[in-house]
Order: C-alpha cells, then structure tokens, then sequence
C-alpha cells in the first residue's frame, strides 16, 4: 500500500510519499512541491493495474479541505492515467483515509 502524507510545518503545508513495504525510506521526502509528489506517484503507478491503494495520512490540525484537495488531485491523476489504457488494463485508486497528530 502507497501512502501520502499531509501535514504543516509553521505556514507551509508539506506532502510527503511513502510505501508501507518500505518503512524506512520515503519515495519522496517532506516538501511544500505538491508536483513532485504526483511526478513520483505517477511514475510509480504508470505500470499499475487494477486496484491499488493509497492512504492518506493527514495531520488532524488540517481542514477538510485539504484532505478534498487531496483526493480530487487523486482522482485526477487516476483519470489521467487511465486515458491511454484499455479497459483490461484500468487502474482504480481506492483511497483510504487516517489522521494523527502533528509530527514533531
């Protein structure tokens, strides 16, 4: 399972991209560089097939919104993909939600 990360760090808002196979490591470090991260995503999903699942994980301090922005971005990027693709060979994002306090 993917994850993206959402949370604040004084006024900049920071995304950062992870897989849970690898704990250790970021796929992409906390930045204020939203693009970056779907630059990432997106190549990391480029070959994907069927469903894939990404976990947002927010700080709880954030509003609704960002998490909607979030999602939207998301799902646009799923659109994107699947453009060029057959049907056979779709990609669905099932994203999953989770919240916790800000980092330190």
């Amino acid at each position: 399972m993917l994850w993206l990360g959402i949370e604040t760090k004084g006024d900049a808002r920071l995304f950062s991209l992870g897989k849970d196979s690898e704990k250790s490591k970021y796929l992409v470090d906390p930045t204020a560089n939203d693009d970056r991260v779907l630059e990432v995503l997106s190549d990391t999903l480029k070959n994907a097939e069927g469903e894939v699942r990404i976990r947002l994980r927010a700080d709880k301090t954030l509003p609704i919104e960002a998490i909607k922005d979030a999602t939207l971005g998301l799902q646009r990027l799923e659109a994107s993909l699947n453009r060029e693709r057959s049907a056979d060979r779709r990609l669905r994002l099932v994203i999953l939600g989770e919240v916790s306090e800000p980092t330190k």
